[in-house]
């Protein structure tokens, strides 16, 4: 008596690619390999592809996002760049720019002055991967208390 038995949907897959590999010999062998080196090749890209900056985090040193300074002083800043699950990773160079210098000046280290009484943003910006990745901080800059008696 012969029996049948009905197969699944893999191991009729499987059949027929083993038929593909033995009809094809040491080609057929060598195509499947490089195929699942291929494959596992893109997985590590995926990976490694993590230590990429996706954005970047401008702040003062104590971690605001908002800074009010008086005029004439000077005040350095933080910028990260962030990978996908927001780990800090190493960048490029950053450029910085103040989007008015008449109120606040930036350095290309990122250090600001407070130069008149006024309200400006500082943004910090950095090319990588084809992509502009940017971040901006408030500055508000007043007169010290003392300077603003001798105004009248």
């Amino acid at each position: 008596m012969i029996r049948e038995r009905k197969i699944g949907r893999s191991e009729a897959n499987n059949t027929r690619l083993d038929a593909f590999v033995n009809r094809r010999g040491t080609r057929g062998r060598a195509f499947f390999a490089s195929l699942a080196l291929s494959v596992v090749c893109a997985a590590c890209q995926t990976a490694t592809s993590s230590d990429e900056p996706v954005a970047i985090k401008l702040r003062g040193l104590d971690g605001s996002t908002s800074i009010t300074m008086n005029v004439n002083t000077t005040l350095a800043l933080k910028v990260s760049a962030l990978d996908a699950n927001g780990s800090t990773v190493a960048a490029g160079t950053y450029v910085f720019v103040s989007r008015n210098s008449a109120v606040v000046g930036v350095d290309s280290l990122g250090v600001i002055t407070a130069r008149s009484a006024g309200a400006s943003y500082v943004v910090a910006r950095l090319s990588t991967g084809g992509r502009e990745l940017s971040d901006s901080l408030k500055v508000t800059v007043g007169v010290p208390a003392s300077d603003s008696n001798d105004l009248r």
